[in-house]
């Protein structure tokens, strides 16, 4: 009977203890300091969206890029066919052995194509090196399938040979499907 008394006042104790710091570290500032803005950091930018998603029958006439990383071009994203030729430009960083992979998904996120995009110049540079990669497909749209359904992703990958999720990143373009003919 003595060894549950102790214990209780023991619980007690601790209970009044950690009450007691949780109301001592709960201290709210009455205000909070207004950011200093100097010539330097006067502007913020704007947050850039990593997918594009281009409108009904966009067609791509513009380069497409990622964090001053990438660029694509040639990409017409209102309606790909097969074969797919995708053409730009990749900072040496985003290359590991020359080459990077480049995935295309359906609607579903299931992976229709893949390939190794190969760079075209010598890729050990912090500068742009130009890529290729063909990607060969079975058009997952057919007419009279619902509209959700021509839509899908390219996905170009950095190629991470360590294999840590901090060093990954990827570019991520939304682009329609042509209907199958």
């Amino acid at each position: 009977m003595k060894n549950i008394v102790l214990f209780a006042l023991l619980l007690i104790i601790l209970g009044g203890i950690v009450w007691q710091y949780q109301e001592n570290n709960n201290v709210v500032p009455e205000e909070v300091p207004e950011p200093i803005v100097t010539k330097e950091n006067n502007t913020i930018p704007e947050k850039v969206s990593d997918t594009i998603t281009p409108e009904e029958n966009e067609n791509v006439s513009t380069p497409l890029a990622y964090k001053d990383v990438i660029v694509v071009r040639n990409l017409n994203t209102g309606g790909i066919t097969s074969p797919l030729i995708i053409e730009g430009e990749a900072r040496g960083t985003w290359y590991f052995e020359a080459s990077f992979p480049v995935v295309l998904t359906n609607w579903d996120g299931l992976i229709i194509a893949q390939g190794i995009a190969q760079a075209q110049s010598d890729w050990m540079t912090e500068e742009y090196v130009p890529f290729e990669v063909t990607l060969t497909f079975e058009p997952p749209y057919r007419p009279g399938d619902p509209d959700f359904m021509q839509r899908g992703s390219l996905i170009l990958q950095k190629d991470n040979p360590s294999g840590l999720p901090e060093n990954d990143d990827a570019f991520e373009i939304t682009v329609m499907f042509a209907p199958a003919q």
